[in-house]
């Protein structure tokens, strides 16, 4: 999922086996090549994502354990460093499948999404935050190179990832729902 991985795999040809209607073809290595402006700094580009959502929504810092860290500190904060890491190696891994983007990524990205349930508070919306901070790190990166078909083939590989992610945690949600209430059916069961 690493940078020198998602760079190999934007070297190798674009040959769709899926036929799948995502991406062009033209989208595709356009991905790959701005991947590698974006993969020369995980750790910093994930940060710059995560600043933004809590600049935009500063509520969604409260599901954080860094939640009260700030500043400087934040920025030094290794679990704060990791969870931006990890997210951008999520991108990362989207970009290295980007061929077979659905089938490939699909159940990793469904799984992270149910993962979200562990977190108190965390509402599928969220997920929009991140959609809207990836596009502005990305244009801030990436400047002039981020406007119209590089926009937009990112845009997609967002949305993507994001309704995937969505759709993971509404199945988690929908799961405990029905978990809990057949624990509330056995206990007035078990009291009759």
């Amino acid at each position: 999922m690493g940078c020198a991985t998602s760079m190999a795999a934007a070297n190798r040809s674009v040959v769709s086996t899926t036929g799948s209607n995502l991406l062009t073809n033209k989208q595709r290595d356009i991905i790959k090549k701005t991947w590698k402006v974006m993969c020369s700094n995980i750790t910093g580009h994930g940060i710059k994502v995560f600043l933004r959502i809590f600049q935009l929504h500063p509520h969604v810092k409260q599901l954080f354990p860094c939640r009260d860290v700030e500043g400087e500190d934040l920025l030094r904060d290794s679990n704060f460093k990791g969870h931006a890491s990890r997210f951008m190696q999520a991108v990362g891994a989207a970009v290295e499948n980007i061929d077979d983007i659905e089938a490939a990524l699909t159940p990793l990205l469904t799984g992270l999404g149910k993962r979200q349930i562990q977190y108190t508070g965390f509402k599928n919306e969220y997920f929009d935050a991140f959609t809207e901070a990836m596009m502005y790190a990305w244009h801030e990166e990436l400047k002039g190179q981020f406007s119209g078909e590089t926009s937009l083939a990112w845009a997609t590989v967002f949305e993507f990832i994001m309704h995937k992610l969505k759709e993971g945690h509404a199945a988690a949600l929908a799961n405990r729902d029905k978990v809990q209430q057949n624990l509330v059916s056995n206990d007035q069961i078990a009291s009759k």
